[in-house]
């Protein structure tokens, strides 16, 4: 049985990661700071301590401060969280023998346009924020720590992962944009949407098989993880959010966007899609399922107390 460590594993693609592995017959054990506060891996020799306990065949590396805005609001913890740990963490993977996925972003690329984006074009072009570019020095440090010390390039992943959404994610300032987009919907609130933007969205679920397939292909290097079929500008998903809570399309507010960001994404998905892969779960299904989940959620972004169980 193959063993696999996830870091970040009781994060949102964490805990999917988790169910799709434990389900396919993997032997999964995690480590997160929620669990205990002993788990922050900026620390050396925490993780190293982990490795030595586990012995995992595989290591999956999620553990990171998420998102543009977010990694904006503390500079220094989000260079910690990403950039730190990571190096920590591939020091270690290299030394051990364990295998290692490295989750990192799309936002690597940068801005291409409307230009459709594959895996080698990371290295004709820059991050423009700087959670995008502690991504990048995630997957350089960890190319560099597996050829210092002689790993096969068959046993690193880098997988770049593209617009993932499921349920789980509360509502709020830099969340994703489509449980708020839903959210806002659901309690009348204002909606805004940058001009001229638009994605590819990928159920969590159909994102974490991609990930377990790429991972029993043995086909080390980069990979987009995510959907190319179904590009939808954000003006739609909130429109369709809109329908979806029976408001009214007035609570939409064109914006122009706060500061650099990648407005257009269009990856394509031609590597995971020769593994066999294909996407299950239709955005409008999907949105469906997000809807209820954040319908849990009061205007000020609380869950209702009944569902609290108070």
């Amino acid at each position: 049985m193959t063993k696999v460590l996830i870091t970040g594993g009781r994060g949102f693609i964490g805990q999917n990661l988790t169910e799709e592995l434990v389900g396919s017959g993997y032997h999964v054990a995690s480590v997160d700071w929620r669990d205990s506060e002993a788990n922050d891996l900026r620390q050396p020799n925490v993780f190293q301590h982990h490795l030595d306990v586990q012995k995992p065949d595989v290591v999956i590396h999620l553990a990171a401060q998420v998102g543009r805005l977010q990694g904006e609001d503390d500079l220094v913890f989000t260079v910690q969280e990403n950039a730190q740990m990571t190096t920590l963490v591939a020091n270690a993977c290299s030394l051990s023998g364990a295998k290692l996925m490295f989750a990192s972003t799309s936002e690597i690329y940068g801005d291409w346009g409307d230009d459709p984006v594959f895996e080698d074009m990371a290295y004709k072009s820059k991050p423009i924020n700087l959670y995008g570019l502690t991504k990048w020095w995630g997957e350089q440090v960890c190319d560099m720590y597996w050829d210092m010390n002689g790993r096969r390039p068959e046993e690193l992943f880098h997988l770049r992962l593209s617009m993932p959404y499921g349920t789980g994610v509360e509502p709020g300032r830099g969340r994703a944009a489509l449980p708020n987009m839903l959210w806002q919907a659901q309690n009348s609130l204002p909606i805004p949407v940058h001009r001229f933007s638009g994605r590819s969205w990928c159920w969590v679920g159909d994102t974490v098989r991609g990930m377990r397939m790429i991972l029993e292909s043995g086909l080390g290097g980069a990979w987009n993880v995510g959907r190319s079929d179904n590009f939808t500008s954000m003006r739609d998903i909130a429109e369709m959010s809109c329908d979806m809570a029976g408001a009214s399309w007035d609570l939409i507010e064109e914006v122009d966007p706060p500061g650099p960001q990648v407005l257009v994404k269009k990856l394509r998905m031609d590597k995971l899609l020769s593994l066999g892969w294909t996407p299950t779960v239709s955005l409008t299904d999907g949105m469906q399922e997000i809807y209820n989940w954040v319908s849990q959620f009061d205007a000020e972004g609380n869950k209702a107390l009944a569902q609290l169980g108070e």
